[in-house]
């Protein structure tokens, strides 16, 4: 289910809040210590945002490349990373 609001509540007990004029997908990344945000704009470029998620604080931000290869790891979804992933052995 998609929103448009994420919630990231702060051990200090205080609530930030992301928010995008359109639906996004998130996940965590880093182990949960950060938290990646993806929402195709109203003028339907793309956006890819990392934030801390002990501070909510943007650490970095992308517009969508041409080429979805071109991402950041933290910017891809659990599938592209599973796509590029290289089998190792001898199976």
């Amino acid at each position: 289910m998609q929103s448009l609001r994420l919630e990231i509540y702060l051990r200090n007990g205080k609530k930030e809040i992301i928010e995008t004029e359109t639906p996004m997908d998130w996940h965590f990344w880093r182990d949960g210590q950060q938290v990646a945000v993806y929402a195709r704009l109203l003028d339907g470029k793309e956006r890819y945002a990392l934030y801390d998620a002990a501070s909510a604080r943007l650490v970095e931000e992308l517009a969508g490349p041409s080429y979805e290869s071109l991402l950041p790891e933290w910017a891809k979804s659990r599938a592209q990373v599973q796509d590029e992933s290289v089998p190792i052995g001898d199976d």
